[in-house]
């Protein structure tokens, strides 16, 4: 019975993804749908290597430490951004602003369920972390993250989406779907957080392992390639500003964020990189692990790590509403970890 199930979804999912000319282009769209429809994120293992930072690179100018090389290990990253659908069916809530298409809630350019194949957005580090965790426990993995007073799997199984510290963007045209405590023990309590390498569970990827990922696992990080996936055609693997930022109404609300040419789009609709991850450039701009202080990591943690010192976390990728140089494969922006933003999302990493 599982199997005809199997089967019938096939068939409706290739049936979905509709009209194509060749075996090839039949089986790549039955291949994204597949990603967009799956509840859990689908990861690929990727082999460590060289990483070189070279400072006489225009785009590393910023580095204050100079040249060196990173050492990277083997470990896996999530083909996609995490979904609307995959968020929701790991923590229990849809806190994206690009959710519904009006305020009488009818799905995206009424399309039925599209919107959860959306990466999900105003989600901040403290819940991606969680996501992290939690999805560890849901597939019986090691947690990676652990905090004064949420040290075991029982206590961030049990752990509330609404009492984690949430605050809402300056620049953000957003509503906050929770407040969270937000006062300063309690983001002193968050932000000493301790990562563990060594577990099997899922983590957000280092700023170093973000990168050698987006560029196909390539050991060297020479201009060549501008965005994950092309030399220098951006729109043929990214929704940036230029394709995804068409504002022209004078109201932050429902009135305008449904419109196909304003904001996030499905993921997987985009050409993937060499490594077939897609949507690395472009959509949403995703966590990772790394305090500003820290932006370009030397190696990947092999056990438990303390916390670094910053204000702001790493956040790579640029989004829908980025312009080509924020978008470029080796720029990095930084923000708040309690922050959330419309276009900020995340992916999972796992060492094992």
């Amino acid at each position: 019975m599982k199997k005809i199930s199997l089967l019938i979804i096939s068939v409706l999912c290739l049936f979905a993804c509709s009209k194509t000319s060749t075996k090839v282009e039949l089986q790549n769209k039955l291949d994204r749908c597949e990603l967009r429809n799956s509840k859990l994120p689908k990861m690929i293992e990727i082999k460590g290597g060289k990483f070189t930072v070279d400072k006489d690179d225009e785009m590393y100018k910023h580095i204050s430490s100079g040249s060196y090389t990173a050492d990277i290990q083997n470990f896996k990253i999530s083909l996609t951004e995490v979904t609307q659908k995959q968020f929701e069916y790991v923590m229990g809530v849809n806190p994206s602003f690009f959710k519904y298409c009006d305020s009488t809630n009818n799905s995206y350019n009424g399309k039925d369920d599209a919107t959860s194949y959306l990466p999900v957005e105003q989600v901040n580090w403290y819940h991606a972390i969680t996501y992290c965790n939690k999805l560890s426990i849901l597939e019986g993995k090691d947690i990676c993250y652990t905090i004064e007073g949420l040290t075991t799997p029982k206590d961030w199984a049990s752990l509330n989406y609404e009492d984690i510290p949430t605050a809402l963007s300056w620049r953000s045209d957003a509503q906050i779907p929770t407040k969270g405590n937000t006062d300063k023990s309690e983001l002193t309590k968050w932000n000493y957080v301790k990562c563990n390498f060594g577990n099997n569970g899922y983590r957000l990827p280092t700023s170093t392992e973000w990168e050698y990922a987006a560029r196909g696992g390539k050991s060297q990080t020479d201009d060549s390639t501008r965005y994950a996936g092309s030399k220098d055609n951006i729109d043929e693997v990214a929704w940036y500003k230029g394709n995804s930022y068409n504002y022209n109404n004078d109201n932050a609300d429902c009135a305008y964020h449904c419109k196909e040419d304003y904001g996030t789009k499905p993921v997987a609709t985009k050409k993937p990189n060499e490594l077939g991850i897609y949507d690395m450039t472009g959509n949403v701009d995703e966590w990772c692990w790394n305090w500003n202080t820290e932006a370009f990591p030397k190696s990947t943690p092999s056990g438990e790590v303390q916390p670094e010192k910053g204000a702001n976390r790493v956040i790579r990728g640029g989004s829908w509403r980025g312009d080509e140089g924020i978008c470029h494969i080796s720029s990095y922006s930084v923000t708040a970890p309690e922050f959330i933003l419309e276009d900020l999302g995340f992916r999972v990493a796992a060492s094992k």
